[in-house]
């Protein structure tokens, strides 16, 4: 959800009395300049956190849903026009709020990509992986923004099988696993790295043999074929 919970009457109308005390309260309602262009004014990170104790998690809510207007506006400007300001400094302040705040590192690297910041989303990723070590959603995201944005296919496939390797711990993570393991597989053949390839394959046909995935199986059995294996010295291996 991107808005966690419900926000009380009361708790809001402290939040506007805190923005106001920091001399906010006229740059959050300045989402447009003169010309109707969105416009993201982001206040100063440590002006925020001094004031936010105890409204940490209400003031990243409030900024969130800032930020997802903010990019919701650009999205219907014309793309050869458009233009993304501010958005890694509004992202930063949010997780500075919120570190937990999972929809600001995996969304927010969705939107950093598509203003063309690959760098910065792959580092906002990778910030909410080491906060999250052990969860699968963030090298998931990784592999995909190494990918699709940064076109760096073993920063890609690196991130795929350690999504794979966290994912294959947890029976309901069976699906992350699964997907991230393809597209390893697949990046490692657009590499030309066909033993790779194979070695992945291989373990995700064993492995959806042992769960009883015989859809996955055979989706496994015939990229092997493909590969000049024969999934019948598998099974007598």
């Amino acid at each position: 959800m991107f808005l966690r919970g419900a926000v009380l009457a009361g708790s809001f109308g402290s939040l506007l009395t805190l923005a106001a005390a920091a001399g906010l309260s006229g740059r959050l309602d300045r989402m447009h300049g003169a010309e109707g262009v969105a416009r993201y004014p982001v206040p100063r990170r440590e002006v925020i956190q001094a004031i936010a104790t105890g409204f940490d998690n209400l003031l990243a809510d409030s900024f969130w849903l800032q930020f997802l207007q903010y990019n919701g506006e650009k999205l219907t400007e014309d793309l050869a026009t458009r233009r993304y300001e501010h958005l890694w400094e509004g992202l930063t302040l949010i997780i500075g709020l919120d570190p937990h705040f999972r929809d600001a590192y995996l969304f927010g690297s969705w939107v950093l990509g598509d203003a063309g910041d690959g760098k910065r989303a792959a580092e906002l990723v990778a910030s909410g992986a080491r906060r999250h070590p052990t969860d699968p959603r963030y090298p998931f995201q990784l592999g995909f923004i190494e990918f699709l944005y940064r076109k760096d296919l073993p920063a890609a496939i690196q991130a795929f099988q350690h999504c794979a390797s966290l994912a294959a711990r947890r029976r309901e993570d069976h699906n992350l696993w699964l997907s991230a393991t393809r597209m390893a597989a697949g990046l490692s053949l657009r590499r030309n790295q066909r033993q790779t390839a194979i070695a992945i394959w291989r373990s995700l046909y064993q492995k959806s043999r042992e769960l009883g995935d015989d859809r996955m199986a055979q989706i496994a059995e015939r990229a092997l074929e493909r590969l000049g294996v024969n999934v019948m010295d598998i099974v007598k291996g």
